[in-house]
């Protein structure tokens, strides 16, 4: 770098001189990625560490996160999987390191935004090796978060868990340990994804479950994740009443902002008409259960008859051919009894000519003497 400044004759700045530097040069500093406080996983790092643990088939697997982090928030947004080998008891393990730097050289070439920012585990739940892997990921990331990812996942949670390592005291408040803190994780997605995912969960949609039977669900299961916030909304209000924790503003702005926007049911016309929404909506859902009730016996008759119609020509196919297989044995065997009647004849025949029968009341002939005996008389 080239720096060009006025000097004095004795090599010193004139006093309120500045600085100029080169045109042709530029500084570059790197500022330290901020700490995170929360994490977006993407749709397509779920379904990536899904099909990972699927073909590995070990109790638990291992891959690195990519993403960005954006004033704290990680955004997810890809991942690959890592070689990683571990004992029954997890004393031994090993992570192939230099497979992480050959394959984020190779990420960097595609897509120079994404950026390791941590890695991810199938758990379900924290491993005794997962500080000492954490220790090995700092070497190529500042501060990267541990994202356990649950395979098999119940309905009601979330399949989730980020986590960050930070210093706290010991037990006995001798020495200063490392350990995983909890960080809010949320599910992010573009608008592509989006896309893709809602098309996903067509295409595996079960046929057995109707669409009345699919919509209750997701009620229900909005209504427990409407239960689930208000019962936090709760504790949070019974913390500040009892001064545990401190007034802010900004919530209770925004809680009251919810409850203005509830509506005030000891209106008798809304009453009124909420209740007869619902009984339409009711009567309407009756109707179509009963249509749909009443098209499925009608598709089961028809096909109830198709099958008994198709039973019949069946059963007259092989009627007939086995008619036909009687005819012709019938054929075959007056055949053959005619060529053995023939060839009876035929011996008979044969024989007659052979030996012919004497006529009746005829004297039999003298035997004509040998030629001999008559010369010699």
């Amino acid at each position: 770098m080239q720096a060009h400044a006025p000097k004095q004759k004795n090599g010193w700045l004139r006093p309120g001189s500045r600085l100029r530097i080169s045109a042709s040069f530029s500084l570059a500093v790197q500022m330290p990625a901020p700490t995170p406080t929360e994490a977006a996983v993407h749709p397509v790092v779920l379904l990536s560490a899904v099909d990972h643990f699927n073909r590995e088939g070990k109790s638990r697997v291992v891959g690195i996160l990519l993403g960005e982090n954006f004033r704290g928030k990680v955004e997810v947004t890809n991942c690959f999987a890592v070689p990683f080998e571990e004992n029954d008891d997890g004393s031994t393990w090993f992570v192939d390191t230099n497979y992480i730097t050959a394959m984020r050289g190779m990420f960097r070439k595609v897509n120079a935004s994404e950026v390791i920012v941590g890695w991810y585990s199938t758990g379900p739940k924290i491993c005794p090796n997962d500080l000492a892997i954490h220790q090995v990921l700092r070497r190529m990331c500042d501060d990267p978060i541990f994202v356990i990812i649950d395979v098999n996942p119940k309905a009601d949670e979330f399949p989730t868990q980020a986590y960050i390592c930070r210093m706290q005291d010991s037990k006995d408040g001798s020495k200063l340990v490392e350990t995983f803190q909890h960080i809010p994780s949320e599910m992010g997605a573009q608008e592509a994804e989006d896309i893709g995912v809602e098309h996903l969960l067509r295409d595996v949609q079960d046929s057995t479950v109707t669409s009345l039977h699919a919509r209750i669900l997701q009620k229900c299961s909005s209504l427990r994740a409407l239960r689930t916030h208000l019962q936090e909304i709760q504790n949070y209000l019974d913390e500040v009443l009892a001064k545990r924790l401190p007034i802010n503003q900004n919530i209770l702005a925004l809680l009251q902002e919810v409850m203005n926007l509830l509506p005030n049911l000891n209106v008798p016309e809304l009453r009124q008409a909420l209740a007869s929404a619902t009984n339409d909506n009711a009567a309407v859902l009756v109707v179509s259960h009963y249509l749909r009730t009443i098209l499925a016996l009608h598709q089961l008759v028809d096909n109830k008859l198709t099958m008994q119609h198709a039973q019949q020509q069946l059963a007259e196919q092989l009627a007939k051919k086995q008619q036909e297989d009687k005819e012709r044995q019938e054929k075959e065997r007056q055949e053959k009894e005619r060529q053995e009647k023939e060839k009876q004849e035929k011996e008979k025949q044969d024989k007659e000519a052979a030996t012919p029968a004497a006529q009746p009341g005829a004297t039999p002939a003298a035997p004509q003497p040998p030629p001999e005996e008559k010369k010699d008389k």
